[in-house]
């Protein structure tokens, strides 16, 4: 990739970069403003399309971190970010729970979506999940969110974001500043 090509983000202010054992890329970590830390590295390949697998592997880079070595660097700059994806969470079909009255309710659909955007003043993440599910013993064929629902999102397997929706907040954003 040439720089020269891409909006990039420089950050003179980032000195220290972590080296972690068997990797050949550095990791970077940035605190931010709200007490998290972002981590950056460079990984040309090898990364799964399944996010339960992404997030397994960043976990692992996660723990792996703590133990690396420091050492200086002179700032860092990295590519802007503008992505999305979405998905089918075809493991997850077929699975199945009781409900409180005893009836099974098996999940027929399942999908995610995650967005990332990052520029110069700073990062915004989202993650989101849909399950559609069937109730056995007569019940309904199926499961539609089209009520209050509780949303959470997590980092390194600890919850970190969750929010109750109600009806007053079922629309759609103007933006998402």
């Amino acid at each position: 990739m040439e720089w020269g090509r891409v909006d990039g983000v420089e950050m003179a202010h980032v000195t220290e970069a972590i080296r972690v054992q068997g990797r050949k890329n550095l990791v970077v970590q940035i605190p931010t403003r709200d007490g998290f830390d972002v981590f950056l590295t460079q990984q040309s390949g090898g990364i799964p399309a399944d996010p339960i697998a992404l997030y397994q592997l960043t976990a692992q880079l996660q723990e792996q971190v703590f133990d690396g070595q420091r050492m200086r660097i002179a700032g860092l700059r990295f590519p802007m970010v503008d992505y999305s994806a979405k998905g089918e969470l075809s493991w997850l079909k077929g699975a199945m729970a009781l409900g409180d009255d005893g009836r099974p309710c098996i999940v027929t659909q399942a999908a995610f979506e995650h967005r990332l955007r990052v520029n110069e003043i700073g990062a915004r993440a989202q993650a989101a999940v849909a399950i559609c599910t069937t109730r056995g013993g007569g019940g309904p064929p199926g499961l539609e969110i089209n009520g209050p629902f509780l949303i959470w999102f997590a980092r390194g397997g600890v919850p970190y974001f969750s929010a109750w929706i109600t009806g007053e907040h079922m629309k759609e954003p103007r933006n998402l500043d």
